[in-house]
């Protein structure tokens, strides 16, 4: 048993469990992102900072070890878990994970909590079976089995690491088996995040020094000189420098992609499905300012969040323009950024949700989309120019084998080698820039930089 505070404020704690309970069924029933319904939830609540944390590790906890969760609670079930009510299944996957993850409230307390939501929202038939469930795995848990790992590798995996059965197959046909294993358990763990240093305004030092007198953690970035990684964020409304333009929120992976441009001063450049505007932005500061940036994107309320970021961030330069990446016309520039939409298999640290969300079949609907946005970004590189594309997943469907279409199709581009732009550890082949979470402790990515001859 982990070793758990002896006193707990009840009242508080049944308050954060039954809003976590309605935000993941208010999820569950919509199809929208886990943020889009925590978000608003939070700051309607007006919970301390304390309780909106436990909210969003009991939240976010749950989704990411979903696939775990259910499958200790079916194995404990004695009926059609497919069947049991959706809310019921809910309380009872927060309580577990409660149980198994957190050290915040006692086991006794955890229970007691969970026994009297199922009580309010059902009456004494929940009741029962909550109390049950929950003091069955306290019972069992020493003896709970997962699959056969030599025998049902897969399933082994999907189950013990909670991850989808469809995913897990297809990474190890990929990756092997203890590539497989580590990127499942680097999916789970909670993630650091990226935070860019705007040097127009500041040092890394003078940042850095920020953080640590907040108790913040941070550390510099392997990879990227102007990027620090934190183990949590501050609440930025909250952060004076934040709001007066020193740093942004970015993960290193994405900073990779503005060093892979490699902007000089003078340049123009169209940013592709750009919102909410990180590399733009990025790109912007790595030039002092001095180039002229189009940032495009299909989403007219995204484009607002360009516009205040480069504002924050004082940069004068960056236009916004709502158009369709797939269509978008324009005079021949410098540097194309073609971000694209992708599967987003490799922020599943950070996407809680996003794991249950995606399926094969997606993954190969989505390169429809993909093709054609590289292919119009091609028109818009002027001869001499630099193409760069880029994804948020370790899919190859999305990255090399759309690369490898697009440059049999267009002789007039070639890949040019990444090792001369970041650091040589990330490059593939000296072709293609690749970021795994198991491997650099960041969001896997893809980039690569195109030449037009």
């Amino acid at each position: 048993m982990n070793d758990r505070s002896k006193h707990v404020d009840k009242t508080r704690a049944r308050s954060t469990r039954e809003l976590a309970v309605n935000v993941l069924q208010r999820w569950q029933s919509s199809g929208v992102t886990i943020d889009t319904v925590l978000n608003p939830e939070l700051e309607r609540s007006r919970l301390a900072a304390r309780d909106r944390h436990l909210v969003t590790e009991l939240v976010n906890g749950t989704l990411r070890m979903r696939g775990t969760l259910d499958y200790i609670l079916e194995s404990l079930y004695h009926r059609d878990f497919q069947k049991m009510p959706h809310t019921l299944r809910i309380i009872l996957e927060i309580s577990l994970y409660q149980l198994i993850y957190t050290s915040r409230i006692p086991d006794y307390a955890a229970i007691d909590e969970a026994v009297k939501l199922g009580r309010k929202i059902n009456g004494e038939e929940w009741t029962k079976i909550i109390n049950g469930i929950l003091r069955s795995y306290l019972r069992k848990k020493r003896n709970i089995q997962f699959p056969d790992i030599d025998t049902q590798p897969a399933l082994h995996i999907s189950t013990r690491y909670s991850h989808p059965l469809w995913l897990v197959k297809r990474w190890i046909s990929l990756y092997g088996m203890k590539n497989t294993v580590q990127l499942c358990q680097a999916n789970n763990r909670t993630p650091a995040y990226g935070v860019r240093v705007n040097t127009l305004r500041t040092d890394t030092a003078g940042l850095e020094d920020h953080f640590k007198k907040n108790d913040v953690q941070c550390r510099s970035s392997k990879y990227l000189p102007e990027f620090l990684v934190l183990e949590k964020i501050p609440t930025l409304s909250k952060d004076k420098l934040f709001n007066d333009g020193f740093y942004s929120v970015q993960d290193e992976s994405a900073g990779l992609v503005s060093k892979l441009a490699a902007p000089v001063a003078g340049n123009s450049v169209i940013d592709l499905c750009a919102a909410p505007g990180g590399k733009s932005t990025h790109l912007a500061e790595l030039t002092a300012d001095d180039i002229d940036v189009l940032a495009v994107d299909v989403d007219e309320n995204r484009l607002r969040y360009v516009r205040e970021s480069a504002e924050r961030l004082g940069l004068k330069r960056i236009r916004t323009v709502c158009a369709d990446a797939t269509e978008y016309n324009h005079a021949p520039v410098d540097i194309v950024l073609a971000d694209v939409p992708c599967s987003g298999l490799g922020v599943l640290a950070k996407r809680s949700d996003l794991r249950w969300r995606r399926s094969h079949a997606q993954v190969n609907a989505i390169k429809k989309i993909q093709t054609a946005i590289i292919e119009n970004a091609a028109r818009l590189v002027k001869k001499g120019g630099v193409l760069i594309y880029s994804t948020c997943t370790i899919e190859p469907e999305e990255n090399e084998k759309i690369v490898e279409k697009f440059l049999n199709d267009h002789s007039q581009f070639d890949v040019e080698n990444p090792a001369e732009y970041v650091d040589a550890s990330l490059v593939v082949g000296e072709r293609f820039v690749y970021t795994y979470p198991h491997k650099h402790q960041m969001d896997g990515s893809f980039c690569v930089r195109l030449k037009k001859l």
